[in-house]
């Protein structure tokens, strides 16, 4: 059984610088797509965040804003760079970044880490893990990892135990974009980014069908699918109607759209 050793913690320090609210504060998106690359820092535990799915709030069916405001999803609604930590499955939490405009909502879920400090404490976490590569590769595993809990839902970033950092050196990593793993509204949406051919990344059938990025290619493939959904979303608004039935406006309005293939 073969673990990297891990980076010392005042190295990567030293070698990054934390980001503001200004970077989160910007479509979802836009910012999935910048956080590859960026390092997720627990306590002393760190990671390359090496993939990422973006969600829209209200216009997203498979945004847990899609309901509007709730006890579970208020946080969403506010300032960017906030955390918004969720349970699924009855098993695991999953890491959300709130991105965009204060009173809008949408976030960005972490989905991968290439780990790079705190290795041992993450494998005493997860002791029945055999190779560093799979220690934080899947959004329930990472948080596993990186000992993130309930408590840490709400919390702003670069405060208390989480944070985000950039390599003051940047190398842009090669991202691909897909679809967004395991949601059924809004499946074919492209709003799954990850870093190209990293092995931290979580393995989906959707990684061989992505699409690969052009550095500093502006990518909005993506908002044909917002358009198209916004009429199913004012008529969910405007009657009340149950959220699966929108949702399958949503989807037949998508279905008659000529629109980009995932990804184009």
């Amino acid at each position: 059984m073969h673990f990297r050793p891990s980076i010392p913690f005042s190295d990567l320090l030293r070698d990054t610088r934390s980001l503001d609210a200004s970077f989160f504060g910007r479509e979802s998106p836009v910012v999935a797509r910048e956080l590859i690359g960026c390092v997720l820092v627990a306590g002393e535990c760190a990671g390359r965040i090496v993939e990422t799915e973006a969600y829209l709030g209200e216009l997203d069916g498979a945004s847990h804003a899609f309901r509007g405001r709730t006890p579970r999803t208020l946080v969403m609604f506010g300032p960017p760079g906030y955390t918004y930590v969720y349970f699924i499955y009855g098993m695991y939490h999953c890491l959300n970044f709130v991105t965009g405009e204060d009173g809008i909502a949408s976030a960005v879920l972490v989905r991968a880490l290439e780990p790079l400090t705190g290795i041992d404490a993450m494998r005493a976490r997860r002791p029945k893990v055999k190779r560093w590569e799979e220690l934080a590769s899947g959004p329930g595993k990472l948080t596993l990892a990186m000992g993130i809990r309930p408590e840490h839902n709400g919390l702003q970033l670069g405060t208390a135990f989480l944070e985000v950092r950039q390599f003051r050196e940047a190398h842009p990593a090669p991202v691909s974009v897909s679809a967004r793993v395991g949601v059924k509204a809004c499946a074919d949406w492209p709003l799954r980014f990850f870093e190209t051919a990293n092995p931290c990344v979580s393995r989906s059938p959707l990684n061989s069908g992505a699409r690969a990025l052009s550095p500093g290619e502006a990518f909005d493939a993506w908002k044909p699918f917002v358009a198209a959904a916004a009429p199913a979303r004012r008529a969910h608004v405007s009657t009340g109607m149950g959220v699966k039935q929108s949702a399958k406006m949503t989807s037949d309005s998508k279905a008659m759209s000529r629109r980009p293939r995932p990804g184009s």
